[in-house]
C-alpha cells in the first residue's frame, strides 16, 4: 500500500490500529447507540418487509427463497389459505412485539414519574427551607422590633420614676421590698404581743407571705408606676409569646410528627431569642418581674419565666431574706441552665403549648 493511499484512508475514517496495521472502517451508527424502541421498530419494518418482499417474489416470479418454497401458489383457490397462513405467522410476532413496545413504553413511563417524583420532593424541599428563611427573616424582623421597644419603654422609666438619681426600676423595688419588710416586722410584733392559739393554722406563714408579698407590691407600684410597668411586662409578654410561637421547621417536617431531636432543637433555638431578652433585664428589673407574676394578672408571664429561664440570673442571695417558700413559688427551670432542663420538660413544655392553642381554637368558635 502506498503512503499516499494509506494517508487517505487514515483520514477518511480517522482510526488506525498499529498492533495489525489495519484501517478500521466506522459505521454511521451502530445498534449499541440506538434506543431500544428504534430498534424494535427495525424490527418490526424488517419483519414485514421480508415477508411482503417474499409473497411478492413468490406470487409474480415464482422465486422461492433457500428451504422455503410453496407449490401451491400457482392455484388460485389456494391463495386463501396461503394468506392465512402468513397472517397466522405475522399477527402473534408483531402481536407480541407490540407488546414489547407497550411493556418498554410503561417502563419507560415508570422511571420517567419516579424521576419527576424525585424532582417535586427536591423542588418541595427546597420551597420549604426557603419558606422556612422567609418565616425565620419575618420572625426576626418583628422580634427586633419589640426588643427595641423594650429597650426605648425600659429607658424611659428609668429616667421619668427616677428620685436623686436612682432609676425607676429600683426605686419601685426598695418600695415594695421596704412595704414587704414593714408588714413582716407589725406582725412579727403583734404575734409576740399576743397569745397564741392553741391550734396553729397549717400553713399559715407560706400563705401570709405570699399575701403580703402581693400587697407590698401593689403598694409599691401605686399611680403612675403601676400603668408604666403594666406596658412593660405586657411588651415581654407579647415579645415571648411571639418567640413561642416561633416555627424552626417547615413544610413537611412542621406538618408530620416531630421526633424528641427535633422537639430539643426547636427549643434551643427559641431558647436563643429568650436569650436575648434577657441580657437586655437589669437585676432590679427581674426583681419586678417576681413581684408581678405572682400576681394574679402575671399568670401568663409566669409561664414563659419558667419556660425559658428568666432567673437565671437573679441575684438571690439575701433576696426576700432567702425565704425558700418564696423562691419556691416558681419551677426550678426559671433559675435553670440549659444544660439542666431534662428532655421530659422541654415535652412538658410542648404539651402545654398544644393545648393552649387548641384552647384558643376552641374559645373562637365557641364565640
Amino acid at each position: 500500500m502506498l503512503k499516499k493511499d494509506f494517508d487517505k484512508k487514515i483520514k477518511l475514517t480517522g482510526r488506525y490500529h498499529s498492533s495489525n496495521a489495519r484501517v478500521v472502517v466506522k459505521l454511521p451508527f451502530s445498534l449499541n447507540k440506538l434506543g431500544f424502541d428504534a430498534l424494535l421498530m427495525f424490527m418490526s419494518v424488517s419483519v414485514i418487509f421480508g415477508v411482503g418482499l417474499y409473497i411478492v417474489l413468490k406470487l409474480s416470479y415464482g422465486i422461492d427463497l433457500p428451504y422455503v418454497s410453496f407449490s401451491f401458489a400457482q392455484h388460485s383457490d389456494k391463495l386463501g389459505q396461503f394468506g392465512d397462513f402468513f397472517g397466522g405467522v405475522l399477527n402473534p410476532l408483531l402481536s407480541f412485539m407490540a407488546l414489547l413496545g407497550v411493556l418498554y413504553t410503561i417502563r419507560t413511563q415508570g422511571k420517567e414519574l419516579k424521576e419527576a417524583r424525585e424532582e417535586t420532593r427536591i423542588a418541595n424541599r427546597i420551597q420549604d427551607k426557603q419558606s422556612a428563611i422567609f418565616e425565620r427573616q419575618n420572625f426576626e424582623s418583628v422580634f427586633f422590633r419589640l426588643v427595641d421597644v423594650h429597650a426605648r419603654m425600659a429607658e424611659r422609666i428609668r429616667d421619668k420614676l427616677s428620685h436623686q438619681g436612682v432609676n425607676g426600676f429600683e426605686v419601685a423595688v426598695q418600695e415594695t421590698l421596704s412595704e414587704y419588710s414593714y408588714i413582716c416586722e407589725n406582725i412579727a410584733y403583734a404575734e409576740q404581743t399576743k397569745s397564741k392559739p392553741q391550734y396553729e393554722l397549717l400553713n399559715f406563714e407560706k400563705a401570709s407571705d405570699i399575701k403580703l408579698l402581693q400587697d407590698a407590691f401593689a403598694y409599691g407600684v401605686q399611680g403612675p408606676t403601676r400603668v408604666m410597668l403594666s406596658q412593660y411586662y405586657r411588651n415581654i409578654y407579647q415579645i415571648l409569646k411571639l418567640v413561642d410561637g416561633f416555627k424552626l421547621f417547615a413544610g413537611e417536617e412542621q406538618a408530620s410528627k416531630k421526633n424528641t431531636r427535633q422537639i430539643r432543637l426547636e427549643y434551643f433555638h427559641k431558647r436563643q431569642y429568650s436569650n436575648i431578652l434577657r441580657a437586655q433585664l437589669s437585676d432590679d428589673e427581674l426583681k419586678l418581674m417576681f413581684f408581678n407574676c405572682i400576681t394574679p394578672y402575671g399568670a401568663g408571664l409566669k409561664t414563659y419565666v419558667e419556660q425559658y429561664s428568666l432567673f437565671k440570673h437573679l441575684q438571690r442571695d439575701g433576696f426576700l431574706g432567702n425565704k425558700q417558700e418564696l423562691l419556691a413559688l416558681y419551677d426550678d427551670t426559671a433559675y435553670a441552665d440549659y444544660e439542666d432542663i431534662s428532655m421530659s420538660k422541654i415535652l412538658e413544655f410542648s404539651g402545654v403549648r398544644v393545648r393552649n392553642k387548641i384552647r384558643s381554637v376552641f374559645n373562637l368558635k365557641s364565640e
